[in-house]
C-alpha cells in the first residue's frame, strides 16, 4: 500500500516478497507505528523464534533477531504490539516456584512469559506474571487476547 500524509493510500502489486530458493514464511505479523508521527510503520513477522522486518523499499523480509528464549516444545508464540515494542508471550510451567499453594486448575494454567522487544533500541527485556483466566491459554488459536496485568 502506498500511503499518502493524511493516512490514506491505495494498494498497488509490488512483485514476490521471497526470493529464489527462499521458503516462503506465515508467521504472526504486526505493525509498530511511530507514536511521534515522524516514521513509516515498521512491519515485524514472528516465525518460529525469529522476528523477521519487512522493508518496503525492497519488498523483502530480513532478519531482525532471534527471541532470546525458545517456547517449550508443544507451545507456541503470541505476538502483539503495546507502546512500540513487540510483545512475544508463551505459557510455561514451573518458573514460579514459589507459590506451591495453588489449585489444580490454576497450576494447569501455566505462567505467562512474555519477552518484550523495543525495535529502536533493540533490547529485549522479560516478564513472569500468572494469566488472569483459569483456562490455558493456546496461542496457536488466539487471534486477539485482551490481558490486563
Amino acid at each position: 500500500m502506498e500511503l499518502k500524509g493524511n493516512g490514506g493510500g491505495k494498494w498497488r502489486e509490488l512483485g514476490d516478497m521471497w526470493g529464489a530458493g527462499e521458503t516462503p514464511r506465515f508467521g504472526k505479523i504486526v505493525m509498530v507505528e511511530d507514536e511521534d508521527g515522524g516514521s513509516p510503520p515498521a512491519i515485524f513477522m514472528l516465525d518460529d523464534n525469529d522476528i523477521l522486518r519487512y522493508d518496503m523499499a525492497s519488498n523483502r523480509w530480513q532478519k531482525e533477531c532471534s527471541v532470546p528464549r525458545r517456547a517449550p516444545c508443544k507451545s507456541s508464540y503470541g505476538l502483539v504490539v503495546l507502546n512500540e515494542e513487540l510483545h512475544v508471550m508463551t505459557i510455561v510451567n514451573g518458573i514460579d516456584s514459589t507459590e506451591t499453594r495453588r489449585s489444580r486448575q490454576q497450576k494447569r494454567a501455566g505462567t505467562l512469559f512474555m519477552q518484550i522487544y523495543h525495535p529502536r533500541k533493540k533490547t529485549w527485556r522479560c516478564l513472569v506474571t500468572k494469566p488472569p483466566f483459569r483456562q490455558p491459554l493456546d496461542f496457536s488459536t488466539t487471534v486477539m487476547c485482551p490481558i490486563q496485568l
